[in-house]
């Protein structure tokens, strides 16, 4: 695939006949495609969507591309292997097949931002989002538009059932070559999600060969001349959102008729993501209709198409309409009712991994000792209901309770086990032990028997200690909880806590040492990503920088040849690109290439020199200049070094960036 980087968009005459097209604005109109009148515009942020956006994914990782099963036994090879008739030379793609419920859990756990420690950071769909690198041109894996196709769930119809549904007239306006749809959605709204599900579907017909994404750049206008020269493909550009020196050009609209032109040529397709308010601004001279409303999706059809779409035999149904989910589903945003759905699935599987009655009276022992009956269907919602609220109510009878008081150092091992979820015991002590003595002030004496133990403090918590000397809870999402609860009834203590979370990845206490339980290589980078995960989580909802920040300083400080630098960089940097942290993290690294700390100038530059800077290329360049501004000599090595090192960013940078020699 070829790309034209020059500053006007123009480029040799070769394959492509000659055009009159200056930047791709002028006032020739070539003829377009119309469109039927647009229904009032997208749903808004208070209608449910689809799904949450996704990450335009990379290539699938080997977890992933294993996972899907051969076509459907009733479509005949011949027919997937189809020559179009349109070109003697455009072979059609074989069909992804059907995914495999994995690859479905893969694709859902991307879709949205994690809870902060769930099962050790270590899910498929978590790699998948923050340890992948993400290459702006490259074509979308047909493995994730299978996914995509077999779980989006269809908008509901507006004019009646008998009428097309929006999404299917959406389809079939995208079936003719030269065809351009506009999304005009908030972000967080499906905007990303449904446009690969449209193509998903234009794939699986052998209408188009591959779906890509296209980089907007870094001017403000998008000359029709860095369109690729590659046939019968689905293009995807997201429009960069407007900020205060920079913002698309009004002209946009109008020129999408050249676009047109020029997709007509290699038989391709174009979607367009903005946002309403960016759209009534650019939209001026665009085709009629190219922005049709696409409705919006009830959110148990969401919550059913991925639920069975992971576990056949799982009774959705049953699910979805009891009395005490229902309500929670309602008009839940997609995000919340995928959140929902995998509660679900956690506790069906807990109900069907659990003893069966016939069971080893071993086992059955294990069970009973452990408190852990063979969960019902009611309690199984019972869970699902109570982790949905971070289980307030169990942990406040727990921090509560009547008749005593919770000692502080039993509340600082809860917390510490919830924070090192997987970690020997022994660490878990002796970090407990530093946290109080850092928030209370007060040593705490783990080494000799002054204390209660370890196995005191494993029943006081009501955690179960497993042969291999860590400590697990039977609560779905306990943990995320625990620290929740903390964080909301300790605001004063947050900063120290955020200190102590920051270094905890970094060394071993001497107490843990002392116990043989010294935390390994492996586990410390478990911990600083669910650590990172955490700090990201609570900075993006609550709008505060400081948790993102001490992480950054303090791994700064363990050293950027060391391991838990690039895990920094490479938090900020999914996070700067998924849809959910995106407007905050901008705005967070804008502020940053102002300030004068060498650690956030130098990740603000690794960042922008990495994936954001690649689909936010006038972004990066805004934040670049700013931390060059500053002047400092080895910010200005690391920044020429990170353009020289990432050859796609520079392409568009370096002839708008003058670094100082």
């Amino acid at each position: 695939m070829t790309f034209d980087d020059s500053r006007t968009g123009e480029r040799p005459q070769q394959a492509v006949p000659p055009s009159k097209e200056k930047d791709g604005r002028d006032d020739e109109q070539p003829t377009v495609r119309t469109y039927p009148t647009p229904a009032p515009q997208n749903a808004g942020p208070g209608q449910p969507a689809s799904l949450t956006e996704l990450l335009p994914p990379p290539p699938v990782p080997p977890s992933i591309t294993g996972l899907t099963t051969p076509p459907a036994p009733g479509i005949s090879a011949e027919t997937r292997a189809a020559v179009s008739a349109s070109d003697a030379g455009f072979p059609r793609r074989p069909s992804a097949g059907i995914p495999t419920p994995d690859a479905v859990e893969a694709v859902g756990q991307a879709a949205v931002l994690q809870r902060a420690f769930n099962n050790y950071g270590e899910q498929i769909g978590t790699k998948y989002v923050y340890e992948q690198t993400l290459d702006s041109h490259a074509p979308i894996s047909p493995e994730y538009l299978a996914v995509v196709r077999e779980v989006y769930a269809e908008p509901h119809h507006r004019e009646g059932r008998l009428a097309p549904s929006p999404f299917k007239q959406a389809l079939e306006v995208l079936r003719a070559a030269s065809s351009v749809l506009v999304i005009s959605r908030p972000p967080n709204s499906s905007r990303t999600f449904t446009a690969y599900a449209l193509f998903a579907h234009l794939l699986d017909d052998g209408v188009i060969t591959e779906v890509r994404p296209l980089s907007f750049g870094g001017s403000k206008y998008f000359p029709t001349r860095r369109l690729p020269h590659d046939r019968h493909c689905g293009y995807l550009l997201e429009l960069p959102p407007d900020e205060d020196d920079f913002a698309v050009d009004d002209s946009f609209g109008g020129n999408l008729n050249k676009l047109v032109e020029r997709l007509q040529r290699r038989d391709c397709r174009l979607i367009v993501l903005t946002r309403p308010e960016q759209w009534r601004r650019i939209s001026h001279g665009a085709p009629p209709g190219v922005a049709p409303d696409l409705g919006v999706v009830r959110p148990r059809d969401i919550g059913e198409r991925w639920l069975l779409a992971q576990e056949a035999d799982l009774p959705a149904a049953t699910w979805l309409d009891h009395k005490n989910i229902k309500p929670l589903i309602g008009s839940q945003a997609p995000t919340d009712v995928l959140n929902l759905v995998y509660l679900m699935l956690e506790q069906h599987r807990a109900a069907q991994s659990a003893a069966p009655a016939d069971a080893a009276p071993e086992q059955t022992l294990r069970q009973k000792q452990e408190s852990s009956p063979r969960l019902t269907f009611e309690k199984q919602v019972s869970n699902v209901v109570a982790a949905h609220s971070n289980w307030e109510d169990a942990l406040y009878l727990w921090h509560e309770p009547e008749g005593r008081a919770r000692t502080s150092f039993e509340r600082n091992f809860l917390l510490a086990a919830a924070v090192l979820r997987g970690d020997p015991v022994g660490h878990v002590y002796a970090k407990a032990a530093e946290l109080t003595q850092q928030l209370d002030d007060v040593p705490v004496e783990v080494e000799g028997q002054r204390e209660p133990g370890v196995i005191a403090m494993t029943r006081a918590v009501e955690a179960r200690r497993e042969d291999d000397g860590t400590l697990t809870f039977t609560r779905p999402h306990w943990d995320d909880a625990v620290i929740e609860y903390f964080w909301n009834d300790r605001p004063l203590a947050r900063t120290t806590f955020l200190g102590w979370l920051a270094h905890a990845p970094v060394s071993d206490t001497s107490a843990s040492k002392e116990a043989l339980e010294i935390i390994s290589k492996d586990g410390r980078l478990a911990l600083a990503e669910r650590v990172g995960q955490f700090a990201l989580k609570w900075a993006v909802r609550h709008r505060r920088q400081t948790p993102l920040e001490r992480i950054v300083e303090e791994w700064y400080k363990h050293g950027t040849t060391k391991e838990l630098w690039p895990l920094a960089v490479d938090l900020l940097d999914s996070a700067a690109i998924h849809a959910a942290s995106a407007p905050y993290i901008h705005s967070m690294l804008l502020a940053w290439s102002s300030r004068s700390q060498p650690h956030l100038q130098r990740v603000v530059i690794e960042v922008c020199t990495g994936a954001f800077g690649r689909r936010h290329t006038a972004k990066a360049l805004r934040r670049l200049r700013n931390v060059a501004a500053q002047g400092r000599p080895d910010v200005i090595d690391t920044l020429r070094e990170g353009l020289l090192h990432d050859r796609v960013t520079a392409g568009f940078m370096q002839p708008r960036l003058r670094v100082g020699s």
